[in-house]
């Protein structure tokens, strides 16, 4: 079964009315009409495919009916239904024969919800709100129509009216979050307090949120980049070598964007849209974005993952050819036709090739083997998942690199959808141990992406790990409790214990929620040395508007939510996060695609300038561009340890240079240190890929250096 909504279930079967409650109505229509005998035995095995859950042989079955008696509206109606549950890739069909079924017979109001919710997904706005406005002519009390017309409303920019639909759903569901949550950000839309409802209708959610020193700013449209789509992955990287750091951008069936940045040569802060002129205009879309040299030639390539949820294109890997980009992955071997979501890289064998793992089987029921692509001379990929013993097959989602025993060989996170996390232990380039269980890394059931990151600051890498919680009920369940309401779906946080063991410290930590977390990136956004975590939130269903979070480190072992103090809690669905300090001025900003699953839910991606760099006295940084000449050239793999302060006690930051984690995206490949007070980085140790090593000292705040690991010193970047 392929789509989103064929892996969560679509608001529909969660209705419990997509089967269920047009049953009785359709059967009676049925057999009070004349129908070819094989017609309606079609139908028959298809309603008894319903009820064992076998939608896609449901179906068939509802098709065949249909192509033997066009006039069969029932099976027309079920048709409909079954193309909704397959989800986006599906909704012209299923509004095709839900128009059919009401066209044949329009006496039962459901099926113009069901055609409604079809038209709302495709962002027919007004054909939906028509549909719906109809059902509630007949049926005045349908709360799930109710619902459907507040969020149409809300998508056409009538807060007012989706308000008043929005406030007789909750009259109907008074128990219901959803409804409640949703009439509070209509009114809020519309000009209106939502503290001023009456009670009976309000919801009082507890104010949890902390003040953050620093604050962003949405510079999308004045910085050139506007861009609305249902977006996904997004990666930085330096493309066309003039020292500036460019963004690239992925959507669902929408063209890929390259944002050339002007910073240097112009002077200002501004992108250009270049990818045309690039290559990369890509109709096709994608979900992870990977910037990495596979043929160590000195500038970054391209990998993109396609399939996702959708499953009918191979992914691409787009050769550099000095600012030009070609699609080489089938020469290469890694046109992979699986359902590929995220993708990470490292060099897990120390050859000297950068090698690319590949998280697929999140659509496929039962998962299909993850890849694990191994860089050859000549350009070549050998693909080698199932003898290195990560061909995982948990309908992979997120997949992460990380060395977190510190042993030199980069170790491997795989998130999957249903059945938990894996952590891979690397065994010196032959093969990897999976230690999920002696390691203690078991948590959350139905993981989502993560990565390996340094949040103590004791020089080791600890884990990040999101859960998908799809129900807004739970959701705003665990906002009101204050704490994560159901374990499957929860944030993990787990601190490296030093010992090949990790320490779940979820709950201490300040992180125990419940979020429809579909992204995660860390940076220490207010540089005052300790790693903050952005989560992009929110989830298929149009209704789904929940605000993104940033959780400010404290440096005492916990975590603040400082999302509206800082400006970024957008309500909407928040997907490849990335931090990364374009414009040179030390604090990092953030980039954040936006957008829904359905093509109705474009939304606009938001670039945030951090202004921390205005402060009167703002917090001291240092950022570390590496350059190897053992291996491969991007150092990837390379950990650095930076002090700030003498003695043996004081905290040690490490960060590791790495592409992928998070919704597999390209984080700046710079790493990007804060020293808070602090105005000299007392030590920096750098362990390079393959073993060398490299010690600087006293080196001084707010500057941007390249260590060059066959070259004494460093150089300070413009």
């Amino acid at each position: 079964m392929s789509g989103i909504a064929g892996v969560l279930g679509p608001a529909a079967f969660a209705a419990g009315v997509l089967w269920t409650a047009a049953g009785a109505e359709a059967g009676q229509h049925v057999a009070a009409s004349a129908r070819s005998p094989v017609a309606e035995e079609a139908f028959r095995q298809g309603m008894e495919m319903v009820a064992r859950r076998d939608h896609d042989r449901a179906l068939e079955f509802f098709r065949h009916a249909v192509a033997l008696d066009p006039s069969h509206d029932g099976a027309h109606f079920y048709a409909g239904l079954a193309y909704l549950q397959r989800g986006y890739t599906s909704l012209r069909l299923a509004d095709h024969h839900l128009s059919r079924a009401i066209a044949l017979d329009d006496s039962n109001p459901r099926r113009r919800h069901w055609r409604g919710i079809a038209r709302l997904r495709l962002g027919e706005f007004a054909a939906a709100t028509a549909d719906f406005e109809d059902v509630l002519a007949r049926a005045p009390d349908s709360s799930a129509t109710l619902r459907a017309l507040g969020s149409a409303l809300l998508s056409l920019g009538a807060p007012g009216p989706a308000a008043a639909a929005l406030r007789r759903a909750v009259d109907l569901e008074p128990d219901l979050l959803e409804p409640r949550w949703m009439l509070r950000i209509a009114t809020e839309r519309a000009g209106g307090d939502p503290a001023a409802l009456p009670e009976s209708v309000r919801l009082d959610l507890p104010d949890r949120s902390a003040p953050s020193p620093v604050r962003f700013e949405d510079v999308s449209a004045e910085s050139g980049i506007e861009r609305w789509s249902r977006g996904r992955g997004s990666g930085w990287a330096d493309v066309d070598g003039d020292g500036d750091l460019d963004l690239f951008a992925l959507g669902i069936r929408d063209p890929h964007a390259l944002y050339r940045n002007r910073l240097v040569e112009g002077g200002e802060i501004a992108f250009e849209s270049a990818a045309a002129p690039a290559g990369l205009l890509d109709p096709r879309g994608g979900w992870s974005a990977l910037f990495f040299d596979y043929d160590r030639d000195g500038d970054p390539d391209l990998h993109v993952t396609r399939d996702g949820w959708d499953g009918r294109d191979v992914n691409s890997l787009f050769r550099n050819d000095g600012g030009r980009f070609e699609d080489v992955a089938a020469a290469a071997g890694v046109a992979s036709p699986r359902d590929a979501f995220t993708a990470a890289v490292a060099d897990v064998n120390l050859d000297g090739w950068l090698d690319l793992y590949v998280a697929n089987g999140v659509a496929t029921p039962g998962g299909s083997p993850n890849e694990l692509f191994l860089g050859a001379p000549g350009g070549r990929f050998v693909e080698r998942g199932e003898a290195f013993g990560v061909a995982d097959h948990g309908r992979s989602v997120g997949s992460a690199f990380g060395d977190y025993d510190r042993d030199g060989w980069p170790d491997l996170l795989v998130l999957n959808f249903f059945g938990g996390p894996a952590l891979y232990r690397n065994r010196e380039g032959v093969r990897f141990e999976d230690v999920s269980a002696a390691a203690g890394i078991g948590a959350p059931h139905e993981a989502f992406v993560g990565f390996f990151f340094d949040y103590d600051n004791d020089g080791w890498l600890d884990i990040l790990i999101v859960g998908f919680t799809p129900d807004m009920e739970t959701a705003l369940r665990s906002r009101l409790e204050g704490r994560a309401v159901h374990e499957g779906s929860r944030l993990a946080l787990y601190r490296n214990d030093r010992d090949g063991t990790f320490s779940d410290v979820t709950g201490p930590a300040g992180l125990s929620w419940n979020l429809g977390a579909m992204a995660a990136a860390f940076g220490d956004y207010d540089n005052d040395g300790w790693l903050d975590i952005f989560i992009g939130a929110g989830a298929p269903p149009m209704e789904r508007l929940e605000p993104d979070r940033l959780f400010r480190n404290l440096g005492d072992g916990t975590f603040a939510d400082v999302s509206a103090s800082a400006g970024v809690d957008h309500l909407g669905k928040g997907h490849g996060a990335a931090f990364a300090d374009y414009d040179h001025d030390g604090d990092l900003d953030l980039f954040v695609p936006v957008g829904g699953a359905f093509p109705g839910d474009r939304q606009r991606s938001a670039l945030y300038r951090n202004t921390a760099s205005q402060e009167d006295a703002p917090n001291h940084w240092l950022h570390v561009r590496l350059r190897a000449t053992t291996l491969h050239l991007d150092a990837v793999g390379a950990q650095v340890l930076l002090r700030a302060e003498e003695g043996v006690e004081a905290p040690v930051q490490v960060q590791e240079v790495a592409i992928g984690g998070g919704f597999g995206v390209t984080p700046s490949p710079i790493l990007e240190f804060g020293l808070g007070h602090h105005q000299t980085a007392v030590e920096i140790r750098i362990r390079w890929p393959g073993g060398a090593s490299r010690i600087l000292r006293k080196v001084p705040a707010d500057q941007r250096i390249l260590v060059v690991e066959d070259q004494p010193g460093y150089r300070v970047l413009r």
